[in-house]
């Protein structure tokens, strides 16, 4: 598991590096399609963008655990017109010892990391469940800050 880890992060860390072609100081992560995965992988490539200071540009799909990114510190975060946000609760891949408990705890640390509008919405269409809720655009725009444009290029 810890290498699976540290091969994430040096991936994640990575495509910082590279995400601007030309802009070798730009430190900015591009979410285009981010299925989602493993919660605890999510949690930590948060807590290593918020503390790289790392900026999120949600450019399209982000969907489950991909979500994560959205609590990121005012700034650090941003939405084109094209973002779209799908949630839903947290799942054990395999059946485990108190493993009710450690989804509701799971589920309730997701709930409170994002933004008091983004909880909202999240409440006003169902909460966490089974059924994935998709924030299209137009609502992810109410909820998260637009980016700013990108620097143009010749």
């Amino acid at each position: 598991m810890l290498k699976r880890i540290v091969l994430f992060l040096l991936a994640f860390v990575t495509a910082a590096s590279l995400s601007a072609p030309g802009h070798a100081d730009d430190r900015t992560i591009y979410i285009r399609h981010d299925r989602g995965g493993d919660v605890g992988l999510y949690q930590i490539k948060a807590q290593v963008a918020r503390e790289l200071k790392l900026n999120v540009v949600i450019d399209g799909l982000c969907a489950s655990a991909c979500t994560l990114l959205v609590g990121l510190p005012k700034g650090q975060v941003c939405a084109t017109d094209r973002a779209r946000l799908h949630f839903h609760r947290a799942r054990l891949a395999r059946p485990m010892k108190n493993g009710r408990a450690l989804l509701r705890r799971t589920n309730a640390d997701i709930l409170s990391s994002y933004p008091a509008g983004i909880r909202r919405w999240i409440t006003r269409h169902g909460g966490l469940g089974d059924r994935m809720l998709k924030m299209e655009p137009a609502d992810v725009a109410r909820y998260l800050p637009p980016c700013p444009p990108a620097p143009m290029l010749f």
